[in-house]
């Protein structure tokens, strides 16, 4: 899959091409409603996607390029005391987003019902690491 396809799943959806066998299906309950946290999802995900070519943005300036609901829901660096956390910081996630990092692309997500979101991923490696897609997700699902 291309990035330009990835993008374009991301913004719109799957085509009517028929999804690979290999596609990871990941389910999450959204207390904001399917709908909303599946628009959350774009949001944040869409500029990752926009600089998966060039130049990584700095620290400071994914602050200014993500939705300030989802920035605001990492934890400070500083807070980090052990590698157990229920929440991600923004460093960490980021991280594993950079185009030499990530395992995965965007294949699709819908609405199973009112309240939750079947999101399904193509991973690129068996195992592959996707604890950045569940804690997107964990934040998009849940209350600001």
């Amino acid at each position: 899959m291309t990035l330009e396809e990835e993008r374009r799943r991301l913004a719109g959806g799957a085509d009517a091409e028929a999804p690979p066998a290999e596609l990871d299906v990941i389910e999450v309950e959204c207390e904001v409603g399917a709908a909303l946290a599946q628009e959350r999802v774009r949001e944040a995900l869409t500029p990752v996607l926009e600089h998966q070519e060039g130049a990584w943005p700095s620290l400071d300036e994914w602050k200014t390029l993500l939705p300030s609901w989802f920035v605001e829901a990492c934890v400070d660096d500083r807070q980090v005391r052990d590698c157990v956390l229920d929440k991600w910081s923004l460093r960490a996630w980021l991280h594993w987003l950079q185009p030499d990092q990530r395992q995965w692309r965007w294949w699709d997500a819908e609405a199973v019902d009112e309240t939750r979101l079947r999101v399904r991923l193509l991973p690129l490696a068996d195992p592959y690491l996707k604890g950045s897609v569940n804690w997107l997700l964990a934040v998009a699902a849940a209350p600001a």
